[in-house]
């Protein structure tokens, strides 16, 4: 039993990214098989099934509160300087496949400009020149390339060249400044 969830868990992950969500997965018939045919092929193999167990226990969110948004974080730290170019990068499988072509269609779209004045909405979009949150510009951009509208972690997704994910940056602010995770740096620190 402990193996065939074993192999469930990382035909998902697999499948639609380590931080899909199991119900997302199985939301239809056509994805529930494609986790049971990677599934059983992982069981029918001769493999040892993957250690995943460890991975699917209370996450470490959970245990040590909510952390403080990337963006405000960000700002306050100072830490991506006005004008600085943002490339977006699909972050799941299906996201990847559902919105290659579009991206590839106008280079533009994969780019935003930062800036450390327009609070929640840092990003101007290369394309309208609108203001957008990272998660909404994200969310915005899939489904103008699918038509699927849902909610995405947008600081996952749009990243400084060579640095990381504004989620990676935002951490490595706070580790830097030695705070705990709900709390933000203040302006000028």
């Amino acid at each position: 039993m402990k193996a065939t969830l074993a192999w469930v868990l990382a035909s998902i992950d697999k499948e639609y990214g380590t931080t899909s969500h199991i119900i997302a997965a199985v939301r239809n018939t056509e994805r529930i098989e494609r986790v049971v045919r990677a599934a059983l092929r992982g069981l029918d193999s001769d493999g040892q099934a993957p250690d995943v167990i460890a991975d699917y226990q209370v996450a470490q969110a959970e245990t040590r509160g909510r952390k403080t948004n990337a963006v405000p974080t960000l700002i306050a730290a100072g830490r991506i300087q006005t004008g600085t170019v943002l490339e977006f990068r699909p972050y799941s499988k299906p996201e990847r496949r559902e919105m290659a072509e579009w991206l590839a269609e106008d280079p533009k779209r994969a780019l935003a400009t930062w800036s450390n004045e327009g609070g929640r909405k840092p990003l101007r979009w290369h394309v309208d020149q609108a203001w957008y949150s990272p998660s909404g510009l994200a969310r915005r951009m899939r489904e103008a390339a699918s038509g699927v509208d849902t909610s995405v972690q947008g600081t996952l997704r749009w990243f400084v060249s060579g640095e990381g994910s504004l989620d990676e940056l935002a951490l490595a602010v706070r580790l830097e400044q030695g705070l705990e995770v709900g709390e933000e740096p203040s302006a000028g620190e």
